[in-house]
């Protein structure tokens, strides 16, 4: 505020030296007659010239002391106080004292607020069996829970910078985690991420990971918004949520050793049950004409055949979804593919003596894919078209290429359809729409939770859509 009296002083001093010397150009250079009066004008003008820097400190006075006294609550927010003690008679700096008191009490109420609001969720979230971490897209680290700290962070000593501040750090300083690194680093700067160091992806943006005979599953999420320095422009953030999923794949990891072991100890006695009833069955064929003896025998044979494939169903599916299955992909080509499974398919289509159409539309590309989980997946489907088809029927497999790099495998059949609630449901385990036909049909209701689960180990999609002639189809999308 002093530079504003020191303005005006230099003002009227320089108004003052500039009056003097044209004065004494115009007036007194040529004239010696009038020579002696500047004797008189000289501390004429010098008084004038106090007495205006005097009324000039004092009128300054009443507009830098109050608004001194204003700059001064600013200086000791967030208490404000004292505000009534600053006095001034010009209306314009009495408005400004009011605003900013104003303002500082509703801007004081504000951030009390926010600091409780920050506190709460600094609670929750250092409470949370989950890891948080926030990053700006620059990489510097904007929020990181006590999770995180403790299980994936450098110490204070192992640390360059030997400091406790975390916010503002760039996260390659913090974090010692290998996979959480090459996460990060795929994630801010666009890298293919389907291969990462130590984990794998299991989805668009879920990966797995183990550390320290621990296993973890880490999501994440881009945020955009508006930040207050560039308004026009959306700033972009990544909140990486981090989850220890050890119980889980222990129990997941007991639950596939049980059907193993339970599906190893249950295949022996289904065996011989299933010798010693073909053995029954041909010296009863042989040496009596008793039909009932027959007929249930039959039925302990077909029985033990579904009881069987239900187990090896079971062992599948669990192996699929543990990622335990062998997965080998490599290239194919899908005419030499439905060729070679032509006659096994025709071997499942005999009993209701059903036709198999293919139909190649276009240039169909080679795939890369698991050529023996690729066959489970179509002889389930197949199957299931089958199971529900009429005798004399046709059953459909149409190829094209699909959209963005993609290939279609439609099986389409000319059955009853599938009702538009059932569409979803039609691919969890054991759920049936037609419990009775399937199983007089055989089926073990675990057929699409396969064709699920392999579909997503290949990375692609399945969706049923209603046959205009009737009857449903099943799609399956898989990337080339």
């Amino acid at each position: 505020m002093k530079g504003i009296l020191y303005r005006l002083i230099l003002i009227v001093t320089a108004f003052y030296v500039i009056f003097l010397f044209s004065f004494f150009v115009v007036y007194l250079k040529d004239n010696t007659i009038f020579f002696q009066r500047i004797f008189v004008f000289i501390p004429v003008t010098l008084g004038l010239y106090l007495f205006t820097i005097y009324l000039i400190i004092r009128t300054s006075n009443y507009i830098v002391i109050p608004i001194k006294q204003i700059l001064l609550q600013f200086e000791k927010f967030p208490k404000v106080d004292n505000f009534d003690s600053i006095q001034t008679k010009i209306s314009e700096i009495q408005l400004l004292k009011n605003y900013t008191h104003d303002f500082l009490n509703r801007f004081s109420k504000h951030l009390e607020e926010l600091n409780l609001e920050k506190s709460l969720l600094n609670a929750l979230l250092n409470n949370l069996k989950e890891g948080v971490l926030c990053l700006h897209h620059d990489g510097k680290i904007l929020y990181i829970n006590e999770f995180v700290q403790e299980k994936f962070c450098y110490t204070i000593e192992e640390r360059y910078n030997k400091t406790n501040e975390l916010i503002g750090s760039n996260y390659f300083e913090v974090i010692k985690n290998s996979t959480i690194l090459d996460i990060i680093y795929k994630v801010l700067y666009g890298k293919n991420s389907e291969y990462v160091f130590g984990g794998y992806k299991i989805d668009q943006n879920i990966f797995e990971f183990s550390n320290k005979d621990h296993y973890y599953q880490l999501r994440y999420y881009p945020i955009s918004f508006q930040g207050l320095n560039s308004p026009q422009e959306n700033e972009k953030l990544y909140l990486f949520i981090i989850n220890d999923i050890t119980q889980e794949q222990n129990v997941k990891r007991l639950r596939e050793d049980f059907l193993q072991n339970a599906s190893h100890e249950l295949k022996t006695p289904i065996t011989s049950i299933k010798g010693y009833t073909e053995t029954l069955l041909d010296r009863i064929e042989l040496n009596a004409k008793d039909k009932l003896i027959t007929t249930f025998l039959e039925g302990i044979l077909r029985n033990a055949e579904r009881m069987e494939r239900i187990i090896n169903d079971m062992v599948m599916i669990s192996s699929l979804e543990s990622k335990s299955y062998p997965f080998h992909p490599i290239e194919l080509d899908l005419r030499q593919f439905f060729s070679e499974l032509n006659y096994i398919i025709e071997g499942i289509l005999k009993t209701k003596n059903l036709k198999i159409i293919y139909k190649f539309l276009g240039n169909v590309p080679k795939i890369y894919a698991d050529p023996l989980l690729l066959e489970h997946l179509i002889l389930n489907l197949v199957s299931n078209a089958a199971r529900y088809s009429k005798e004399n029927d046709k059953i459909e497999i149409i190829v094209e290429k699909f959209n963005h790099g993609k290939v279609s495998i439609s099986v389409k059949d000319y059955g009853p359809g599938i009702p538009d609630e059932y569409k979803e449901k039609i691919f969890e385990r054991f759920f049936r729409i037609d419990k009775d036909r399937s199983r007089k049909e055989g089926g073990t209701g675990l057929g699409l939770s396969i064709v699920r689960q392999i579909v997503r180990i290949h990375k692609g999609s399945v969706f049923i859509k209603d046959n205009p002639e009737g009857g449903a189809i099943f799609v399956i999308i898989l990337p080339i």
